[in-house]
């Protein structure tokens, strides 16, 4: 059995309503336990209403003052309402019951009945009293009604959320240079941004000094610039209430916005982190926990968006060409290139920035279609792809480390044979023959500059072979390009040969002699000397005062090979020649003759080919005829 929260009748365990006053049937239980349930039962039945209300609320943001006013107000009213219903009920004190049930939203108004009431008989003109148990029922459906009031509101303000674009949560910084920036995706928080300050290099490479060099001017004292700069681009809805337009209760605020410090980030293409420009879009995805946001009275929208860097997300970086203003030359002769650079054209800021050199290729460089390579080492790690200097970046193209220069515009240098012209003298007579190499009658140039060594110098005989190098030294080798000659490094000997004209003593009478008999022996010079005289060359006897030598007639000669008496070999060289002279005596002028049988030793041929003697002189015998001369010679002959 039960009673009526309204009327107080008896009424089945089961029955929704009363009979008597129709009033819809709560259990009743200890206050806190029928709030709850009073709670769930309006909300389950005011569902459509709550989403009424809910929607209304959102989009009629004017309305939010009065329906957080009437939720305190509402809270207020049911907490005082449910102490003095429990303090009556214990005291015992008759209240004074209501004509009617307090009006209720249209979300809690009890459905319409299926049936007709039931009509009580008319009360008696002195009505029994009734009793405190049934005055206390009722005391308790009025309080189960202001407090279902109430939960319902709470119901419908807890449903309702702080709908927030998610890109306005986020901070996007872009640090570093243009083109090789990098980025730091956080959560728009001034603390939260604050952990960059201590976090560690490797987290975020350069963002400490960037934002240094960035903010050092907004404050005076180190580092304060950049925690004004963070708490500048702190978004709104961390800071204050201001941006939010639902929730209007602080503690919920603060609850939503721990929350909110908790979203994390998915970013698209970020392998290219460390070479974005300006101009370049990311993807950001917002991630986050669904219900913890959901708890904490968020909606987020908009959690996958795009950000496009722009001019002053990164800083300018400044495309340098180290060797854009080289200066280069070559003059002279090919082979022996006069080559000059120079790099005062190039502005200090590079000089700044790269140590500037030639390459080794540099001093092999001589002839044209050579190479040079300028190389410029940067002053700083290029692994970023930049290099900082006094606060600037500066980027250069890895081809533009070197620069390579190809000779070229040089004279065509003259090829020297350094073995034309070149002579040989020579000191005695083969088979012991001596020689040296003589260049007196080569060009200066080579005469100044070559010089020459044979591998033998004596005892060389007809036939034998000599080999002659030609020697150029650094300096003679310098001084020959320099006056535009270049030479054959491959031919620098050459194999000389003892030639049959070369200086040497005969062994036979050899065919094609080069040899004037007159010149050998110089008879007739000779006789000339005794003209005015009365005596011959030797002291013999001319038969009178020798007017002229008429003629000298050189005959039949002879070369005989004989030993000496050290075991040598020599020979004798035999001429017969008839001097034909003028005399006067007594008896007058007459025409004379005198056979005269020549003797030389060692006769040889000479440096220029001629027939010469070894020595110096030779020996005349005078036969007073051709036949007596011969007649010697060939008993020379034969000894």
């Amino acid at each position: 059995m039960k009673f009526c929260n309204q009327c107080g009748a008896t009424l089945e365990d089961d029955m929704k309503f009363c009979l008597s006053c129709g009033a819809k049937q709560e259990p009743l239980i200890a206050v806190p336990e029928m709030v709850e349930e009073a709670a769930e039962a309006v909300a389950e039945e005011a569902a459509p209403a709550v989403e009424e209300v809910q929607a209304a609320a959102e989009t009629a943001v004017t309305e939010a003052a009065a329906v957080e006013a009437a939720v305190v107000n509402a809270e207020t009213a049911a907490e005082e309402t449910v102490a003095n219903t429990v303090a009556t009920a214990e005291e015992t004190v008759a209240p004074v019951i209501p004509d009617a049930v307090p009006d209720v939203p249209a979300f809690s108004q009890v459905p319409e009945q299926p049936y007709a009431p039931y009509q009580a008989p008319a009360a008696p003109s002195n009505p029994p009293k009734k009793s405190k148990k049934g005055l206390i029922i009722g005391l308790a459906a009025a309080a189960v009604a202001v407090i279902g009031i109430v939960v319902a509101i709470l119901v419908i303000l807890g449903l309702r959320k702080e709908t927030i674009d998610a890109s306005k949560l986020v901070k996007v910084i872009g640090y570093g240079p243009d083109g090789h920036g990098q980025i730091a995706v956080l959560v728009a928080n001034e603390k939260s941004m604050n952990s960059i300050i201590n976090a560690e290099e490797e987290e975020y490479p350069g963002l400490w000094s960037y934002l240094y060099d960035m903010t050092k001017n907004d404050e005076e004292t180190y580092p304060e610039g950049i925690r004004s700069y963070l708490k500048k681009v702190s978004s709104e809805y961390f800071s204050g209430t201001k941006a939010w337009k639902t929730l209007s209760n602080e503690d919920k605020i603060d609850e939503a916005k721990d929350e909110l410090k908790k979203l994390k980030f998915t970013i698209e293409d970020d392998e290219k982190n460390g070479s974005y420009s300006v101009g370049d879009t990311i993807k950001i995805t917002v991630k986050y926990d669904e219900d913890d946001l959901k708890k904490a009275h968020v909606n987020l929208t908009n959690t996958t968006f795009e950000y496009t860097f722009v001019e002053g997300d990164f800083a300018e970086c400044t495309k340098v060409v180290p060797f854009e203003k080289l200066v280069c030359t070559f003059e002279g002769y090919d082979g022996s290139a006069e080559i000059k650079y120079s790099f005062d054209d190039i502005s200090e800021e590079i000089k700044n920035l790269f140590y500037l050199h030639v390459d080794t290729d540099y001093y092999d460089a001589k002839k044209n279609g050579d190479t040079i390579t300028f190389v410029a080492d940067p002053y700083g790690d290029l692994g970023k792809g930049y290099l900082i200097r006094d606060g600037k970046y500066y980027t250069v193209a890895e081809e533009d480390l070197k620069k390579v220069v190809t000779v070229s515009g040089l004279k065509e240098l003259e090829m020297l044979d350094l073995f034309a012209g070149l002579k040989f003298t020579y000191d005695g007579y083969a088979p012991s023959l001596s020689m040296k190499a003589d260049s007196s009658e080569m060009p200066q140039i080579v005469q100044d500059n070559v010089q020459y060594s044979l591998s033998r110098t004596s005892g060389l005989n007809i036939g034998d072979t000599v080999t002659v190098t030609a020697r150029i030294y650094y300096s003679n080798e310098k001084a020959l390009k320099e006056a535009g000659y270049t030479y054959d490094e491959d031919k620098m000997t050459m194999e000389y040969t003892i030639p049959a004209n070369a200086p040497h003593v005969l062994a036979t009478l050899e065919e094609g002699l080069n040899y004037d008999p007159e010149k050998f022996f110089g008879l007739k010079e000779e006789f000339n000397k005794s003209v005015g005289s009365a005596y011959l060359p030797g002291g013999v006897d001319a038969g009178g005062e020798i007017l002229a030598i008429n003629d000298v007639k050189y005959q039949n000669k002879e070369l005989f090979a004989t030993t000496d008496e050290y075991g040598s070999a020599r020979n004798e060289f035999w001429q017969i020649a008839i001097v034909e002279y003028a005399i006067r005596t007594g008896e007058g002028d007459a025409l004379k003759s005198i056979c005269v049988l020549c003797k030389a030793y060692d006769v040889c041929i000479k440096q220029d080919g001629e027939l010469g003697m070894v020595g110096t002189g030779y020996d005349g015998y005078y036969f007073n005829s051709e036949e007596e001369a011969e007649a010697e010679l060939q008993k020379r002959k034969n000894q």
